[in-house]
């Protein structure tokens, strides 16, 4: 039975930093070790809004904040605005930038995890999170 998988989840995961594409389709498989996961990588916040929008059964999205052209949170609200609702994380170096805490008073189902963070706190976060929109996951 250990190496039977329940299904698979597909991700996207925005960041201009290349080498944290790298890192994080390793993070997420470590919060969801029972699935098989699928993550599409954009660099910036305008793929990441078509993508959201042209993407179906998305399990979620884990974006960073601070990207060319628009910022991780702005992809979220147009994403909502546009009736798309699948749950999200926002990951940034500082958490104290005033158009986040705005955008974040809309965005109130998201949570923000700071940069540097550990495998630990990431599958914290996630599991934690994930669970409120699928109580399938563990």
């Amino acid at each position: 039975m250990d190496n039977l998988k329940l299904g698979t989840l597909r991700f996207i995961y925005a960041d201009d930093n290349r080498p944290m594409h790298l890192v994080m389709p390793e993070l997420i498989s470590k919060a969801f070790p029972d699935y098989i996961i699928l993550c599409k990588s954009v660099y910036n916040g305008q793929s990441l809004l078509d993508e959201i929008l042209s993407l179906n059964n998305l399990a979620g999205i884990i974006t960073d904040y601070d990207m060319p052209e628009k910022t991780g949170s702005h992809a979220l609200l147009e994403a909502r605005q546009q009736g798309y609702s699948a749950p999200a994380i926002i990951v940034t170096g500082s958490s104290s930038n005033p158009e986040l805490k705005r955008d974040l008073k809309t965005l109130t189902d998201v949570p923000v995890l700071l940069k540097p963070f550990t495998t630990d706190d990431f599958i914290n976060v996630s599991r934690h999170h994930w669970r409120k929109y699928s109580p399938k996951i563990p």
